[in-house]
């Protein structure tokens, strides 16, 4: 009876231990690039030959923007978020001959919203296709609340893993996720900025990327089924173990 009471403890073990990870999650930001964008506004710089421009302005709702176009040759970039005809999305577009040396970056503040301190959360941002993605040189993002930064990718501040190259994440597929987790202390009443900064070397008779969506969810571990199992095994195991014990020493008594 003992083997197989032990046999049937073991198959429960194994059973618990391939039992997945529950996660409880909530939508903190749902697309961070949707919206009513006022008559599709856009920003542009322009270079005609070598000299190069710089454009900033207002591209969205609480949405601000600045794009530099170090040199060109007959060449444009512009960026445009929700427009009319691509809603809830984010693009840059080229188109020229030739440019060196393209930047942008876009800030929105989230009024209305905030994060809770100490809890983790999930960036998910989802382009257009792989391909476009690689255009960049580089890609970034902050997350900043009440003055305080709560995720700088570049940095690796508040980001579980440390400093990370957004491009990696990408992987051939089009969709990119990270996590962080916010500061113990924070100012829960005040709105968040979210800030994406990109840089492309260099465009060649343009080039386009679209990012489709960006969004941030809030997640939250469960305890894992196989947590409490493992837990109730060991306690019921050391409960007989006792009992064993117990009646191996009442035997020594009795025979003495």
């Amino acid at each position: 009876m003992k083997k197989a009471f032990t046999l049937a403890l073991c198959a429960a073990l194994l059973g618990v231990a391939s039992a997945p990870r529950a996660e409880a999650t909530f939508t903190a930001v749902t697309n961070a690039f949707s919206g009513t964008n006022p008559g599709g506004t856009s920003l542009t710089a322009s270079s005609l030959l070598l000299f190069g421009d710089t454009t900033n302005g207002v591209i969205g709702p609480n949405w601000n923007a600045t794009v530099t176009l170090s040199a060109g040759a007959v060449y444009s970039e512009t960026l445009t978020i929700n427009s009319s005809s691509n809603p809830g999305s984010f693009i840059l577009a080229g188109g020229g001959v030739l440019a060196i040396g393209n930047s942008f970056s876009a800030t929105k503040t989230f009024t209305g919203n905030s994060f809770d301190a100490s809890s983790t959360y999930a960036l998910t941002i989802t382009a257009a296709s792989a391909a476009a993605v690689s255009l960049f040189s580089n890609l970034s993002f902050t997350l900043t609340q009440g003055g305080v930064t709560l995720a700088d990718t570049s940095t690796g501040v508040g980001i579980l893993g440390g400093a990370l190259n957004l491009l990696n994440l990408f992987g051939g597929t089009a969709t990119g996720t990270f996590q962080f987790t916010t500061p113990t202390t924070l100012n829960t009443t005040s709105p968040f900025v979210l800030t994406l900064t990109g840089s492309t070397a260099a465009g060649l008779l343009g080039n386009s990327t679209s990012f489709t969506s960006l969004s941030i969810n809030s997640v939250s571990a469960v305890p894992e089924p196989r947590t409490s199992a493992m837990l109730g095994a060991g306690l019921l195991w050391a409960l007989l173990r006792g009992r064993s014990l117990v009646r191996k020493y009442r035997g020594l008594d009795s025979a003495s």
